[in-house]
């Protein structure tokens, strides 16, 4: 009994631990490489070199909205079905029942890195190619 009780807590601390881990880390395929232009402009929203004009802001900000939107539903799908990964090799599942599982995460992924995908050639189009090139030095 009471080995179950404490290993009930650990799954439990563990699930807590995973989610702090998944709320900082994003849900992409391609964790480095792609560009995250717009924290980049966010950090340098005002930069008189980069000189975003009122109607850039207005579809940047539109742009980061739907970005943020996508990559937290994604996260938010992501979670639980890391967390049953976490639950079952604590239970000594069988491999072949963590292929499920994972094809789903993989699916998520592969969203959420189109979401991002998609926020790099959105910004690219509302930017000028000096700003652009600004923007990578930033």
């Amino acid at each position: 009994m009471l080995k179950k009780y404490l290993a009930t807590i650990f799954i439990g601390l563990l699930v807590t631990a995973t989610f702090a881990q998944a709320a900082q880390k994003p849900p992409f395929l391609i964790l480095s490489g792609i560009p995250h232009y717009t924290g980049i402009i966010q950090m340098n929203w005002d930069n008189k070199d980069l000189a975003l004009t009122k109607e850039q802001k207005v579809k940047l900000l539109q742009i980061r909205k739907e970005t943020m939107q996508g990559i937290i539903s994604m996260k938010k799908k992501i979670a639980p079905f890391k967390n049953k990964v976490i639950e079952q090799i604590e239970f000594d599942s069988e491999l072949k029942e963590f292929d499920t599982i994972l094809e789903q995460i993989a699916a998520y992924k592969v969203q959420a890195t189109k979401v991002h995908l998609k926020c790099v050639y959105e910004t690219k189009k509302v930017l000028t190619q000096e700003q652009l090139d600004l923007l990578i030095t930033l």
